[in-house]
């Protein structure tokens, strides 16, 4: 059997300047994490059976209802093969279906 030889390479240099690395820029980034932090409380609340939920989250749950609802009629129309890959069409119908929920009833 042969031996391998060990090849040993020169140091590279840092591609970073002295004194930046990890922490470069983390001041800006707790800034903006504790301003999304306060800027939480500032979305439309609704009470359902005297439970406070997020309006969003009631947006995204009528919008899967909504695109189910769709999806459904586009398969029942033979419609779907038409359309594309459906992995690609139902998440992209969700999303549509959420974003015209909001903008419909929570756009003022």
């Amino acid at each position: 059997m042969r031996e391998l030889k060990s090849i040993t390479y020169p140091p590279q240099p840092s591609p970073l300047p002295e004194g930046e690395g990890m922490f470069r820029g983390s001041l800006k980034t707790f800034l903006l994490a504790s301003l999304s932090i306060f800027l939480t409380a500032c979305d439309p609340m609704l009470s359902l059976e005297g439970s406070f939920w997020p309006a969003w989250i009631i947006c995204i749950l009528s919008g899967l209802a909504a695109s189910m609802l769709l999806m459904w009629q586009l398969v029942h129309y033979r419609l779907a093969p038409h359309l594309g890959p459906p992995l690609l069409i139902a998440p992209s119908l969700w999303a549509l279906c959420t974003f015209i929920i909001w903008l419909v009833f929570y756009a003022a």
